[in-house]
Order: C-alpha cells, then structure tokens, then sequence
C-alpha cells in the first residue's frame, strides 16, 4: 500500500488529495483493523507511514480522535494530520471493509477540509 500527496490534481473539486493506493485485500483489512483497535478503542494516533504495510511516497499522515471533524490539516509541505470523531471513523471503517469485496475508490474524509483522503486500489478516482 502506498501513501502519496497530490499537491495540484488539476481536478477543480479535488485539486489537493493524500492517496492510499496499490494495496490488497488483507493490507485493507489490516488498515481497518488499526484504526479500530489503536486509533478507537486505545485512543491512540496512528502514523500511517510508520505502519509495516505502508510505503509512503513523499508525505506523512497521522490519524487522530478529535470531537470535531477537521480533515486533513497540513504540518508542513509533506507532513499532515487528519482529525476526525468516532463515527467518521467508523465510517471509515465500513468503507475499507465494503471494498475488499468491490472495486472502485472511497473518499474517506467526509469532505472536511480542503485536502481529500482517497483510498483506491489504482490510484484514481
């Protein structure tokens, strides 16, 4: 699974995009289950570049617990933090979990900023 920033898409409604793409079955189902173990259950951060089944490109993501749905809000030029509540991650969740036994792309995010989460198996949207 890789992890990469878009800076400049040149799509009018998803010019800035963090993708996660290139990846298989059970790194999806491993994904879910980090989220819902470390990140809802623990409350604890996960560091998505950090994770043995990610291969970042050239950003770093971390995921948090926030009573507020942010998005994804960037540190630096490759370096972001994506704040949401428990049910964007539980909807999260589902969506990793609906895509092992379908095809296409999942905007994970909810909308919340100005920076999209794509998770897509190729890579498109």
């Amino acid at each position: 699974m890789k992890l990469e920033y878009l800076n400049n898409t040149g799509d009018s409604l998803y010019n800035k995009i963090i993708r996660l793409y290139g990846f298989n079955q059970s790194e999806t189902l491993a994904l879910a289950d980090v989220i819902r173990h470390k990140l809802m259950e623990d409350h604890e951060a996960v560091v998505l570049n950090k994770l043995n089944f990610i291969d970042p490109v050239n950003c770093e993501l971390t995921l948090t617990l926030s009573p507020n749905n942010r998005g994804i809000i960037p540190l630096n030029d490759n370096k972001f933090v994506c704040e949401m509540n428990l049910e964007s991650y539980s909807n999260v969740i589902a969506m990793l979990e609906d895509s092992v036994s379908s095809t296409g792309y999942y905007w994970l995010d909810n909308d919340c900023s100005e920076i999209d989460l794509l998770y897509s198996e190729g890579g498109g949207w």
